[in-house]
């Protein structure tokens, strides 16, 4: 009698978890370069009221960081427009652009924690979205594979 060999390997069929995690982490990485985008916009839109209409933002007095409305809202326009710039080379998928893409996203949460006197509900949005952009890239980033 002879002996039949059965070829089919039930691993090989399944989709690996490389592949899972693969997609889920690109789905990640792409919210984080969506949300860094948005996150960067929402600064210089920030920035750009700072600098059009100084009287818009009102700092309390017993505020420790002293500073001009107006070289708030440019140094706000310029790391704006860093922070959307670094969410579109979050995309490559690239090491050295998800290190830049926390490294941004910290400093844009500090930025906006000292900014929530002048405008404490904008500044709270921008700072959940930079821990959103933190943990999608810190999480997530690693199992996304870099482009051979």
């Amino acid at each position: 009698m002879a002996q039949y060999e059965h070829s089919y390997d039930a691993q090989a069929a399944r989709p690996s978890p490389d592949t899972e995690s693969s997609f889920w982490a690109l789905g990640f990485i792409l919210l984080a370069s969506v949300l860094m985008v948005t996150l960067g916009t929402f600064h210089i839109l920030a920035g750009l009221t700072a600098v059009l209409d100084d009287t818009f933002y009102v700092v309390r007095g017993e505020y420790g960081l002293d500073m001009d409305v107006t070289t708030w809202g440019w140094i706000h326009m310029i790391g704006g427009a860093v922070v959307a710039l670094a969410g579109f080379f979050l995309l490559t998928g690239n090491m050295a652009a998800r290190i830049l893409a926390v490294f941004l996203a910290i400093l844009s949460a500090t930025w906006s924690f000292y900014s929530i006197p002048f405008y404490p509900l904008w500044s709270a949005v921008m700072l959940v979205v930079s821990v959103a952009v933190i943990w999608a890239v810190a999480f997530h980033g690693l199992e996304m594979k870099e482009p051979e």
